[in-house]
């Protein structure tokens, strides 16, 4: 039996050129082990008739139809459109293949992998998806794209979500009506939007300086409580849309606190500016509520005294404080 060995190279698929012709039988062996290092060639042997053994060597290419995805919003400049993030314009999302010359299919899939549908590569090995919803709605969607070779292997299967918000702020209602334009005087005022949204506004606390501030998160209704006046405000959406809100003041029911010593009593109040209280008091004597000037009331007689204060802004009445002064 003779044994010698005859060397193939391979070339361009889908051919190969033969040093030396030879009638090879289909059983084959690797010398490696079965074990491939990437980038590195397979050793085979091929046995054919009696006494021909022709050893050669199969270069592998181990590139994969690896694919990139990339997106744009649909307006003047295409601005780049970030993956899961809120945006008013459409956008279009395209698949490039990395190696368009491979043999390999490309799906997309828009139920979470549940059915795929082929992709069609132009020329260039790109196709863009035009994605988009209808006026005053939102669209949040999840592509899912993967590369099938020709040998049946699935590579690079991945998702991109893409988020449209078309509908807009059209309006804030405030609790506590706003009347011929004029600031709203209340206890607490509640902001509704017609969607979710953040509040900014600046902010004067009585006796204050003006602070800006923002109501933070994305809300329909929005509770604001602190005394004072709100001013500047706008509410803004998640894709930018603003909106400006009537400006309002809280003035709420004024805390009164006295504290007396023989003829005289003094009083404290807060959650009213002193520019926007009234102080008064009431006696059997004279029934009826009379204004008093500063925050000192010294009696005449020796008898029980009633106190109030009215916020001047809203009208709200702080509790009654009932205390017998002696002379």
């Amino acid at each position: 039996m003779r044994s010698g060995h005859r060397s193939m190279y391979p070339t361009s698929a889908p051919g190969w050129t033969a040093k030396h012709s030879s009638a090879l039988c289909a059983k084959a062996s690797r010398w490696d082990g079965d074990k491939l290092t990437a980038g590195q060639p397979i050793y085979v042997t091929l046995t054919g008739g009696e006494d021909e053994t022709v050893a050669f060597v199969v270069n592998v290419n181990t590139t994969r139809p690896v694919f990139s995805l990339s997106a744009v919003r649909s307006v003047t400049g295409s601005p780049a459109y970030a993956r899961n993030t809120w945006t008013k314009d459409n956008v279009k999302l395209t698949i490039t293949a990395t190696h368009p010359e491979m043999v390999a299919t490309y799906y997309y899939s828009i139920d979470e992998g549940a059915t795929w549908k082929k992709i069609t590569l132009k020329a260039d090995g790109t196709y863009t998806f035009n994605v988009s919803c209808d006026p005053d709605t939102e669209l949040e969607r999840v592509y899912k794209f993967k590369s099938v070779a020709a040998s049946g292997s699935t590579y690079g299967e991945t998702s991109y979500q893409i988020k449209i918000d078309k509908v807009g702020l059209t309006s804030v209602v405030l609790s506590g009506a706003i009347e011929g334009g004029k600031p709203a005087y209340s206890s607490a005022v509640t902001l509704t939007a017609n969607k979710a949204a953040t509040y900014s506004y600046t902010f004067t606390a009585p006796g204050g300086e003006p602070v800006v501030k923002s109501a933070g998160g994305m809300v329909i209704g929005r509770q604001l409580g602190d005394s004072g006046s709100y001013t500047n405000i706008t509410a803004t959406d998640k894709v930018g849309n603003t909106l400006s809100v009537p400006d309002f003041i809280i003035a709420k029911k004024p805390d009164l606190a006295v504290e007396a010593s023989g003829d005289t009593a003094t009083f404290t109040v807060t959650n009213t500016t002193p520019d926007d209280l009234t102080l008064e008091y009431y006696s059997d004597e004279n029934r009826a509520w009379t204004p008093l000037d500063g925050n000192t009331f010294v009696a005449e007689q020796t008898k029980e005294y009633r106190f109030r204060a009215t916020n001047n802004l809203s009208g709200a009445l702080s509790s009654v404080i009932r205390i017998t002064l002696t002379v």
